[in-house]
């Protein structure tokens, strides 16, 4: 049985890299499929090697193996170490049709700002893969806060909140979006997630920007809504502060 196994072995890490390809995709439903996963992962990751498996992705492979060969390209953090493949990916993520393929490219991607471009994707598992993967900067910030406070799914909002505290000084940002944005119901939902929103930051900070919130936006946005328009949001905001302490 141990020279079988050492056998299988033997060939699967001697097979071309199409061929582990598909022995390690859900395709295989053989007991080989992890020995081939581990003959990925310790293969070299040269420009060669992260060039051929991007064709992988724009042939008609079937979708485990467009997915398998995502996955290997995030292992080996592909996308880091050639600057080039980030274009690439992202060009093949915009246009994947399979959701479960399409997160595994979101893995390869992560940390790649472009990668928020798919934060509205109408399938939910992708969205959160975004939220997981995407770069915590000011940049992704406003879309996130855009995506929950319209539509985002309930878990999707969650992963955003957990990874809150990850951004830095994101206070007055937040509080500018929640003064500012129209939102498509300002009802028991949107009042939930501003709590939410406001247990992830420092307490200190939001309630300094948010008594002055309005002086700040006249500062910085010049002329936006009406000052009783203003006045009732801050006022609906510091009430939910309230709440939330």
């Amino acid at each position: 049985m141990q020279v079988l196994l050492n056998l299988n072995e033997f060939f699967l890490f001697n097979m071309t890299l199409r061929e582990q390809i598909y022995q390690a995709s859900e395709l295989n439903s053989s007991n080989t499929r992890l020995t081939a996963v581990a003959a990925l992962k310790d293969r070299m990751m040269d420009r060669d090697t992260a060039l051929e498996l991007c064709d992988y992705l724009r042939a008609d492979l079937h979708p485990a193996e467009r997915t398998t060969v995502a996955q290997v390209l995030g292992f080996h953090k592909a996308a880091v170490r050639f600057s080039y493949l980030g274009a690439v990916l992202h060009a093949q993520a915009k246009q994947e049709t399979d959701p479960i393929a399409l997160r595994a490219l979101i893995f390869a991607l992560r940390d790649f700002d472009a990668v928020i471009d798919l934060l509205e994707h109408r399938a939910e598992g992708v969205a959160r893969e975004v939220v997981l993967y995407a770069p915590a900067n000011t940049q992704s910030l406003q879309p996130f806060l855009k995506a929950s406070f319209n539509g985002l799914a309930d878990r999707t909002f969650e992963a955003f909140c957990c990874r809150l505290s990850e951004f830095e000084d994101i206070e007055s940002h937040v509080l500018a979006f929640l003064m500012t944005a129209e939102f498509r119901e300002v009802g028991q939902k949107f009042d939930a997630r501003v709590r939410q929103v406001f247990a992830e930051v420092d307490q200190a900070i939001l309630f300094e920007v948010l008594i002055d919130v309005r002086g700040e936006l006249e500062r910085t946005y010049k002329t936006i809504w009406p000052g009783i328009w203003q006045r009732e949001r801050q006022r609906r905001l510091l009430e939910q502060f309230v709440q939330m302490v």
